[in-house]
């Protein structure tokens, strides 16, 4: 069932949908999320898409929710961050994405997953204006990447990459991370983010690369290329492969698999940035990795 614009503090008679399995809320109030999950006892699949008015998503009596996915939260008018308690014990696919909007996300209980999905950011207002006010805080990042420490397949994408691009050090252990998976173009800006996943995971054995997925539309510049974020600026500063002196010259990694995806959408963003002067040589990033790799077996290319 999919339901958009509601109000549920219009119901006065308790809900009672007994048998539904598959349940989608969207740019709905939620402050009555809890009423509403103990009327679906079956549910199986719960995916919120832009709501608001919660706090806490316990759903730790829901013993069949097996999905469960956050994608964006409306945003408020109080410039200061608040936090979102996620309880879902049975679920074994978690998605969160979109903007959260100075929502911090603390991962309570998700001990059954099995896999997750992670492309948010924390971004209110113009772009970048609470990442220049360091609107990011490293422990709530930590704490965060630490819940998913027992997830053996992962994603993470641009956005959340960029993220962790962001921070010097953050300090997280993805100690189960068996496969993982990283949707991001290989631009500078992103590559101290893949360089500290794919350090975190111990036991990795295939990493999965995803070079043809573009960063999220950017208000300010054209065809998903976004030219005008300081971060840019600073690439010789951060590029492992720009300076023999970086501090990830001296990594390994241990994965048996490096599969590199490029489509043709690839192709397009390659000339694209280099005309920007915003990307790194693309092979000569996928060799760094490989030299890199303690275990590595084989090498996918496609």
């Amino acid at each position: 069932m999919d339901l958009a614009m509601c109000s549920f503090n219009e119901i006065r008679e308790p809900i009672k949908w007994n048998y539904l399995t598959d349940l989608k809320l969207s740019h709905t109030c939620l402050n009555r999320i809890d009423t509403i999950a103990a009327g679906c006892p079956s549910l199986d699949t719960l995916e919120l898409f832009q709501c608001w008015g919660f706090k806490k998503l316990n759903f730790e009596k829901l013993q069949n929710l097996t999905i469960f996915v956050l994608d964006g939260v409306w945003p408020k008018k109080e410039e200061q961050f608040d936090l979102i308690t996620i309880s879902v014990p049975s679920v074994e696919f978690l998605g969160i994405s979109g903007n959260l909007d100075l929502r911090y996300v603390v991962l309570k209980n998700i001990s059954g997953c099995l896999d997750a999905n992670i492309d948010f950011h924390w971004t209110s207002g113009d772009h970048g204006k609470n990442l220049e006010n360091g609107g990011f805080n490293s422990l709530e990042l930590r704490r965060f990447l630490n819940s998913l420490s027992h997830v053996p397949t992962l994603t993470f994408g641009t956005w959340f990459i960029e993220t962790i691009s962001r921070k010097v050090y953050v300090g997280f252990e993805l100690q189960e991370c068996i496969e993982l998976t990283l949707e991001a173009p290989v631009l500078d800006r992103y590559q101290r983010g893949i360089l500290h996943i794919i350090e975190s995971c111990s036991i990795v054995e295939t990493v999965t690369i995803r070079a043809n997925r573009t960063h999220p539309p950017c208000k300010i510049c054209p065809n998903g290329i976004c030219i005008h974020d300081d971060i840019s600026k600073s690439t010789n500063e951060i590029s492992p492969l720009s300076s023999s002196s970086s501090n990830f010259c001296q990594r390994s990694f241990g994965f048996k698999t490096l599969k590199y995806c490029l489509e043709e959408k690839a192709a397009k963003i390659k000339k694209e940035a280099e005309t920007r002067n915003n990307i790194g040589d693309l092979p000569a990033f996928v060799e760094f990795l490989i030299k890199n790799s303690r275990r590595l077996q084989k090498v996918v290319i496609k």
